[in-house]
């Protein structure tokens, strides 16, 4: 999940400060095309299935027809821009955010080695054995300092929509988590 909001609050913060209409206009056709994918995923290959949003593939239609028909949405495969996520972690000021959490949190996403090892396996207990690694059927753990990023990275996408976009101020700002934090943070 921190992943996830990580990822949306550097696209968000690059659209903000950086985007161009032709970014804007490329940004919701690529939205517009995943949907459109996904309604032809559901026409084609799982017709008695329903989107995650509980959507059929008749109410996606609905919804991407809006004036015009779905059959003229075009499908790109690759992405919204092509700038990595990096490029637009930098134009967006949120280098920072991108090394300290996008980068480390995607190995989760991906289900690499690291996720695994932290997330899902145990150290044997038995010297003999070498402390080998053995599945854990135990939830992860839910560390204070990922809550305090995303505390952080919500305090910043706020400041950029007040004071980029002008958005209302918030009569009240979310009350910050009680943890040590060094010098240096998010």
């Amino acid at each position: 999940m921190l992943r996830c909001l990580t990822d949306t609050a550097i696209t968000f913060v690059y659209l903000a400060k950086h985007g161009t209409e032709q970014e804007f206009m490329d940004f919701k056709r690529y939205g517009e095309g995943k949907e459109k994918l996904l309604m032809l995923h559901l026409q084609e290959t799982y017709p008695k299935e329903k989107s995650l949003e509980g959507k059929s593939a008749i109410e996606i239609a609905d919804d991407l027809g809006s004036g015009f028909l779905p059959e003229l949405i075009d499908i790109d495969l690759d992405n919204w821009t092509k700038k990595s996520a990096r490029e637009l972690a930098i134009a967006a000021e949120m280098e920072q955010f991108y090394r300290l959490v996008y980068d480390p949190t995607s190995s989760d996403v991906h289900g690499t080695w690291v996720s695994l090892k932290h997330s899902n396996l145990s150290r044997c207990i038995q010297p003999l054995h070498r402390f080998h690694r053995l599945p854990s059927y135990t939830e992860p753990p839910l560390y204070l300092n990922t809550l305090s990023a995303v505390q952080d990275i919500y305090e910043h996408c706020l400041d950029v929509a007040t004071n980029q976009l002008g958005y209302p101020k918030p009569t009240e700002r979310l009350k910050a988590i009680p943890i040590d934090k060094p010098k240096e943070t998010l």
